[in-house]
């Protein structure tokens, strides 16, 4: 057990280091945006229930940069759903995490501006597969981003963007 903790440890040490020292190669976003996935939990009613209410989707991802034009990274989808209770009055909260790895190709490479577009795929990956048709990003280190794009992630997304 002591041995495992300490191999973790190192492990983790070395990846740490490696990220604080790669230079502006390492991007964390944060978004807002509506959900393909949205769509599919509130259509998707076999009952004589009302739909589901929804409350939009937070995006959490990091991606690091292979090379000027390229960055595969990993993230996070949280989706809230309020559902109806059939029959009763009230309603229960669903909560939706949809983890995603994901691969960036840079069309325009500025240092205040991108131009790209992404592809990702989810756990469950049959039904989360998304296509970012295109995303701009605006700012140098800080910056404000906004993706369209179809499939299971954010069809529509706005966001922030900091570059480590």
């Amino acid at each position: 057990m002591k041995t495992t903790i300490l191999i973790l440890t190192i492990l983790t040490s070395i990846l740490l280091s490696n990220i604080i020292m790669a230079g502006d190669k390492n991007e964390l976003k944060l978004s807002y945006g509506y959900s393909g996935a949205e769509y599919f939990i509130r259509d998707f009613n076999l009952g004589n229930c009302p739909s589901d209410i929804t409350f939009g989707t937070i995006g959490l991802s990091y991606s690091r940069k292979i090379n000027e034009k390229m960055s595969i990274g990993a993230g996070l989808n949280y989706i809230p759903v309020r559902s109806p209770k059939c029959g009763d009055r009230g309603s229960k909260n669903e909560h939706f995490v949809i983890p995603y790895v994901e691969f960036d190709y840079r069309h325009i490479v500025n240092p205040n501006f991108e131009l790209y577009s992404a592809a990702s795929i989810a756990v469950p990956a049959w039904f989360f597969s998304h296509l970012t048709i295109i995303g701009f990003r605006k700012g140098n280190k800080h910056a404000f981003f906004g993706e369209i794009g179809i499939g299971g992630g954010q069809v529509v997304a706005a966001g922030y963007s900091f570059e480590f």
